[in-house]
């Protein structure tokens, strides 16, 4: 690339030369002619080719590239780098649960029984020959009451002497009261063919 461009140069050169010549020439050989006649020929002259020169160029050594030694490696110093320190967060202290206690359990009690009856009192009418009523029930406590309408006489007598009147005429009345349960059966021992019963609940 080099040598084309001192080439180019130097022919470039040449030329410039070359033209300045001609130039030159024609300016002289203007002056040195005569005024021509009106038959005069024209002069003409030829141009000299200047010698063409021919540019030889010197060969440059081509710079031997030179070896930059490269800087070796700088190694940093070890930075010590401290550990952030932990914050440490103080928990507080837990407080105590309130511990609800137990509802307490209501029991509920077993309802009372129902009171006894009110104890009572029935009658029994002694009329021809027999105890009306024959069966007779009362609850604990109660009186019976016993009264002889008929026209004989007539007495209440348990069985197994738990209870008996005296002979009762006509319009008497013989009452006794019950203080547990249980049946108990009577008759009339004037006679014995009457019979009856209180159911004592």
């Amino acid at each position: 690339m080099f040598r084309k461009r001192a080439f180019y140069l130097c022919l470039f050169a040449a030329l410039s030369l070359a033209v300045l010549a001609c130039g030159d020439d024609d300016k002289t050989d203007a002056a040195s002619t005569p005024t021509p006649t009106p038959e005069v020929q024209r002069a003409t002259t030829t141009p000299t080719v200047a010698p063409t020169l021919t540019a030889t160029a010197t060969p440059t050594a081509a710079p031997t590239p030179t070896a930059t030694p490269t800087p070796a490696p700088t190694q940093a110093p070890p930075v010590a780098t401290q550990a952030p320190t932990q914050a440490v967060v103080q928990q507080p202290p837990p407080q105590p649960q309130a511990t609800q206690a137990p509802a307490p359990v209501v029991t509920q009690a077993p309802p009372p029984p129902p009171p006894p009856p009110a104890p009572t009192t029935a009658s029994v009418t002694i009329d021809n020959l027999a105890f009306l009523p024959g069966s007779v029930t009362v609850t604990v406590g109660s009186t019976v009451v016993w009264r002889n309408g008929d026209q004989f006489p007539h007495d209440v007598t348990a069985d197994g002497g738990g209870f008996g009147s005296n002979t009762l005429q006509r319009g008497d009345t013989f009452s006794t009261t019950f203080s547990s349960a249980g049946t108990f059966t009577y008759m009339c021992t004037i006679h014995p063919s009457m019979h009856g019963t209180i159911v004592v609940n």
